[in-house]
């Protein structure tokens, strides 16, 4: 509990993600609320979605498609790895003893799973939103902004969605919210609390909400890392946790730059290649460290 609220409290209220239809099919939507300020990316009932205007326009909307397609990947792979998050293999084998594919959002539900509504995302997304507003807000990877959002989420969630907590909430975001300098200096709060550990700690709660930060300024690699290093270390300061986020971050910014045909085999070895380098160039790990990951990518 933070706060008086729970960090596994269900989202009772909130929809499927995988539902395109409105939460309520007969009333207006009330605008999104951003800082307390009516934000100028207001949906109401029926109203045609931009997106999908931008989408329709004369010309090459290939990197606008896979920026989209970045997102929403983000929201429904979360949504649907949901299903088996934690379970074995044996576990989920037992579950689906005769399918190939497991139903979504009619899936088994689980301990784990059924903190949320069947079809929701989690935590996960819940994050990289923060992150998405926290660009929006500042237009940039502000740390500060980003804990203050990240806090309010953990006592909150979206409230707008139903939320009554920040369900999913690790461990070890939990300490470094918690650290008293977290809101006036997150970086500090996050060091003290993974040198707490013996610097042992590296759990994966920065890389699985920082896909957008692959397509924020994607044209210039070294924003690229930098902006994702900020954002990482607000949470999770061990190198391995930055270099996992470099990483995938990398990936992103190099397919939207069209860098590599990643529609071939060569192609992705060479995408992974390049990833794999510049990472370890830009990110200072112990030896040990290093081999580890070159081993894992």
């Amino acid at each position: 509990d933070l706060a008086g609220t729970s960090s596994t409290q269900p989202r009772d209220q909130r929809e499927p993600a995988a539902s395109g239809a409105s939460r309520d099919q007969h009333t207006p939507q009330p605008s999104f609320q951003h800082s307390n300020e009516r934000s100028s990316l207001a949906y109401v009932h029926q109203e045609t979605d931009m997106m999908e205007e931008l989408l329709k326009q004369k010309g090459d909307n290939s990197t606008l498609s896979a920026i989209l397609g970045c997102i929403y990947g983000q929201c429904l792979g979360d949504a649907y790895g949901l299903a088996t998050e934690f379970e074995s293999k044996e576990s989920v084998a037992r579950m689906y003893p005769r399918q190939t594919a497991i139903p979504f959002p009619n899936y088994v539900r689980t301990a784990n799973s059924s903190n949320w509504r069947k079809g929701d995302w989690s935590d996960d997304s819940d994050q990289m939103i923060l992150i998405m507003e926290t660009l929006i807000e500042k237009h940039s990877a502000d740390e500060l902004t980003f804990a203050r959002k990240l806090s309010k989420w953990i006592r909150q969630g979206f409230p707008d969605l139903g939320d009554k907590g920040g369900t999913g909430l690790g461990h070890n975001v939990r300490l470094v919210s918690l650290h008293n300098d977290f809101l006036l200096d997150p970086h500090k709060a996050s060091r003290e609390v993974w040198e707490s550990t013996n610097k042992q700690v590296a759990p994966n709660g920065a890389v699985m909400r920082c896909s957008v930060l692959g397509i924020y300024e994607y044209q210039e690699t070294d924003r690229v890392i930098e902006n994702t290093a900020k954002i990482a270390k607000v949470t999770h300061f061990d190198p391995r946790c930055v270099a996992s986020c470099v990483a995938v971050n990398l990936c992103i910014a190099y397919i939207l730059q069209k860098k590599f045909d990643v529609t071939t085999v060569d192609g992705v070895e060479a995408l992974i290649n390049a990833v794999k380098e510049k990472t370890l160039e830009s990110v200072q790990m112990p030896g040990g460290h290093i081999q580890e990951f070159k081993f894992y990518t």
